[in-house]
């Protein structure tokens, strides 16, 4: 799913013309700033035929973003959505297919203080087992949202009216996303 963020006033999408040079944009990109935005507006034919979590883009028809800056996003978008997704199997997985099995092998071994760590942890982890599903909640529902929220501030920087979106060079976020936000987390 994509984050639906309004950031400002949308109807400033126009209104603006690309500033790479803007404090906000060196900011948020540093010295790939000139790598990634446009010194003007540019139709957004890069953005619309290519496969990236800037879905705004595919919509409007300029971007002050090039094709390395929608690159970055589907890499950045895709690295984190892996991470989040390895952390939860780590949460699924790891009591039942890697510690448990060395239960059975570990029991017949002497007296070493080895097998018995090992018991002692698979003990207390399936002890605590019972919160990996609340884990996991948090992590399909909240994490993920702020992901996106993440993804889709990054498409931001793309907006010609961007400048038109920030005070003191943050961007400002509506009440509407705030509060999308805190549905998602709060009974997480």
């Amino acid at each position: 799913a994509t984050a639906s963020v309004s950031v400002g006033d949308d109807e400033s999408y126009t209104a603006g013309t690309c500033a790479p040079e803007s404090p906000l944009l060196l900011q948020a990109l540093g010295d790939d700033v000139d790598r990634y935005i446009n010194s003007r507006p540019l139709p957004s034919d890069a953005a619309t035929s290519l496969k990236h979590p800037c879905m705004r883009w595919r919509e409007h028809p300029t971007t002050c973003c090039t094709a390395d800056f929608f690159e970055f996003a589907t890499n950045y978008n895709d690295h984190e959505a892996q991470h989040l997704s390895d952390v939860r199997d780590v949460y699924l997985h790891l009591v039942e297919d890697w510690i448990a099995p060395l239960d059975g092998p570990l029991s017949g071994v002497g007296v070493g203080e080895a097998p018995r760590r090992v018991q002692r942890a698979l003990g207390a982890l399936r002890r605590v087992s019972g919160s990996t599903g609340l884990i996991v909640l948090f992590l399909d529902r909240c994490e993920d949202s702020i992901r996106r929220l993440f993804t889709a501030l990054l498409c931001e920087l793309c907006d010609p009216g961007l400048m038109n979106k920030s005070d003191n060079n943050k961007l400002r976020l509506s009440e509407a996303s705030v509060k999308a936000l805190w549905e998602q987390c709060q009974g997480a």
